[in-house]
């Protein structure tokens, strides 16, 4: 076909679309087609109707993820920048109508890394709610972390700051921290958080010594559960996570160790 008589069999459709929005079959048809002809505006104006005239909630939140699901496939054979267009318009729909909030991050997640663009940090705050930053997921806060306004990203990155030092994960804190102060030289809570770190690595240090030394002076049995329960707790507190998880497993070989159990299961 001609790209004359290609755009005249799409209008045809839209119009058939339009005046029976209910058809889903043909709706399919309409949207295959506009695909084939990589019409995305003829696709999205005949989609229109279609949304409007959805016989119930659920029929137009299926509506929506078909064209969504449209989007997103098309989206893997387009160059980068293209390919990001049509995600963030599938994630609109997912979001908006839909009601598909993790298709929506999906669709989200993968636009980033093809084109960072600032419309995803709001695509993202609303599948999200627009909560407050202590509010807000952690998958959340790493996308606005990357791609939201310096402010929004410096607050973002400090949370997953805070979260990590909360878990002990003072490595991934570190790096956080160090973050915002690449993007605010003077950042108080930057400079207190990395001094809290350090802090807590060299009461750590001390507490994993004397561990160990424990644990080389005892001999087996109860004694050598605790003490290998004690150094577990040592490197935990010490952020050393592979190194706890070790111990705690030394310690549950060596006999019954309740608190060894739950030690693992924190970091497991």
């Amino acid at each position: 076909m001609t790209g004359s008589s290609v755009s005249s069999a799409l209008d045809e459709l839209r119009g058939e679309v339009a005046r029976a929005p209910a058809d889903h079959d043909l709706f399919r048809r309409f949207g295959a087609a506009c695909l084939e002809a990589d019409d995305f505006e003829t696709l999205l104006e005949g989609t229109e109707p279609v949304l409007r005239g959805a016989a119930d909630p659920e029929a137009l939140r299926s509506r929506a993820r078909s064209l969504a699901d449209a989007l997103v496939a098309t989206a893997a054979a387009r160059p980068a920048h293209d390919a990001a267009e049509l995600l963030i318009r599938a994630g609109r729909l997912y979001a908006d109508v839909g009601g598909d909030a993790i298709a929506a991050a999906r669709a989200v997640a993968t636009a980033w890394g093809l084109a960072p663009d600032e419309r995803l940090s709001a695509l993202a705050r609303r599948l999200a709610g627009d909560p407050t930053i202590d509010e807000t997921p952690p998958w959340l806060l790493v996308a606005l972390s990357q791609i939201a306004p310096e402010g929004l990203r410096v607050q973002a990155l400090r949370r997953l700051a805070a979260i990590a030092l909360d878990a002990r994960q003072l490595e991934e804190a570190e790096a956080r921290y160090r973050e915002v102060a690449g993007l605010r030289a003077d950042d108080a809570d930057a400079a207190e958080g990395l001094a809290i770190i350090e802090n807590l690595r060299a009461t750590a240090k001390k507490g994993v010594d004397e561990a160990k030394r424990r644990v080389d002076s005892a001999l087996a049995g109860e004694d050598a559960v605790a003490a290998l329960t004690r150094l577990g707790d040592a490197e935990h507190a010490a952020g050393a996570l592979d190194d706890a998880e070790s111990a705690y497993r030394r310690a549950l070989a060596a006999g019954p160790a309740a608190r060894a159990e739950a030690g693992l299961e924190q970091l497991l």
